[in-house]
């Protein structure tokens, strides 16, 4: 088995390392080349990269144990009550500006007055 094959075959059982090449943090040829010339013994290729990604999920993990969590019934109920709410603050617009029209309105008089009027 020549080099190449072994680097196939570690990144095989190395995923984290196409991640890697995705985000374009590393090129395939850095990483080849790292591997032929130190090994497997790299720093490039420690568990400390894969457990910084898990660190990195955790909040991902974190964040779907939340939703999970939730009851949509409860969230359902939240907004009806909500949706009336606001209902009932329109009704109340609505009933103020219907009796600003229902006020006559006054026609403006003049300043200058006069004893006769």
């Amino acid at each position: 088995m020549n080099k190449l094959d072994e680097f196939k075959l570690f990144v095989k059982n190395n995923p984290r390392l196409i991640d890697k090449v995705q985000s374009k943090e590393y090129s395939w040829q850095q990483l080849y080349e790292a591997y032929d010339i130190y090994g497997e013994s790299h720093p490039l290729f420690s568990k400390k990269i894969n457990n910084e990604k898990v660190v990195r999920s955790e909040p991902l993990k974190n964040t779907f144990s939340f939703l999970k969590n939730i009851d949509m019934d409860k969230v359902s109920e939240n907004l009806q009550s909500i949706k009336k709410v606001i209902g009932a603050l329109g009704e109340l617009t609505s009933i103020n500006e219907d009796k600003k029209e229902e006020l006559p309105s006054f026609s403006k008089k003049s300043s200058y007055r006069r004893y006769n009027d």
